[in-house]
């Protein structure tokens, strides 16, 4: 527990240092994580005889490194990215290899790029609203409150009252944040708080089902005490689409 605790610490600040500085940092900083991630979900896949094709995935993240002023740039990728892996698959008869590499691509490469366009924009911070601090909400709720379970055959310490918690705790930060932005309290932001939590709670189930399945615990030990990047960054790569589209409401 204090291992988990000092390198949530020191991720918190090195996140928070990135923030701040914006720019090439937050740039450098998102690539490198893009392919940190798309290596950890080819080493469990390599388990299971499916071969993503990394290499097209690390030119699509270099792609985007450079040319992400739009969001056409991401649609441009993925059609890219489909196309050239759905010829290596056919040309080797697998088309299992080429669903999984396209997946990663949205999955992983697409969502995390959402962080470019999201640069130097304050309502980043939204990003996690909607995961971390509504998990840590979850969890408090679920240790002090929680009785039923949410989706025990998935995640057996999650509970339904932990869920609630995580969901209100999420909407009324995020109504912090609107007078923060706003200058006064927005009230329809507390449904953003909602729903930020609900889409990152469905993506934390979804990265546990998978790894269940999978028969691993971490996707990787980067991070002490936490695992992988996409264990500590499965929920985020949910809700960044879902900031970008409040963004542009807003």
């Amino acid at each position: 527990m204090i291992k988990r605790i000092s390198s949530g610490i020191v991720l918190v600040l090195l996140l928070g240092f990135v923030l701040v500085q914006g720019g090439y940092f937050l740039d450098i900083s998102v690539a490198l994580l893009s392919v940190i991630a798309v290596f950890e979900f080819e080493r469990v896949l390599k388990d299971k005889n499916i071969r993503i094709h990394r290499e097209l995935l690390v030119l699509q993240i270099a792609f985007l490194f450079f040319f992400h002023t739009q969001v056409s740039f991401l649609l441009v990728s993925v059609v890219f990215l489909f196309l050239t892996s759905g010829f290596y698959a056919i040309s080797r008869n697998n088309i299992t290899d080429m669903v999984y590499t396209v997946f990663a691509s949205i999955y992983i490469v697409v969502n995390f790029s959402f962080f470019y366009v999201l640069n130097g924009d304050a309502r980043v911070l939204l990003v996690f609203i909607f995961s971390w601090i509504s998990d840590t909400c979850a969890y408090f709720t679920g240790v002090f409150f929680g009785k039923h379970k949410l989706c025990p055959a998935i995640s057996p310490k999650k509970t339904i009252e932990g869920s609630i918690g995580g969901m209100i705790g999420s909407a009324l930060l995020t109504l912090l944040f609107s007078y923060y932005w706003h200058g006064e309290v927005i009230w329809y932001y507390a449904g953003f708080g909602l729903a930020g939590s609900a889409i990152s709670q469905a993506g934390d189930l979804i990265a546990s089902m998978f790894k269940r399945q999978s028969n691993i615990k971490d996707y990787g030990k980067i991070i002490p005490g936490h695992g992988g990047i996409l264990d500590r960054f499965d929920s985020i790569l949910f809700v960044l689409p879902v900031v970008y589209l409040i963004t542009l409401m807003n």
